[in-house]
């Protein structure tokens, strides 16, 4: 259960710049706090350092990398 909650957050982190309160509803935490402990636990570092480490990989990526390449005929 902790891994799927924790992919959620996942998800929502790399996918939204939704606050921490809401992705941990998101996810099905009670609070921030218990998403933040458990994140930390698992992954490392903490869901805001995640989130940053995230971006920061993306666009070092650049626009091709990681985004589906438009189909030509």
């Amino acid at each position: 259960m902790t891994k799927w909650r924790l992919a959620l957050a996942v998800d929502l982190l790399a996918a939204s710049e939704l606050p921490l309160d809401a992705i941990a509803a998101g996810a099905a935490y009670a609070n921030p706090c218990s998403l933040s402990a458990a994140f930390k636990r698992i992954h490392g570092l903490s869901p805001s350092s995640y989130r940053v480490a995230t971006a920061t990989w993306l666009a070092a990526q650049g626009p091709a990398r990681g985004r589906p390449r438009p189909c030509r005929r």
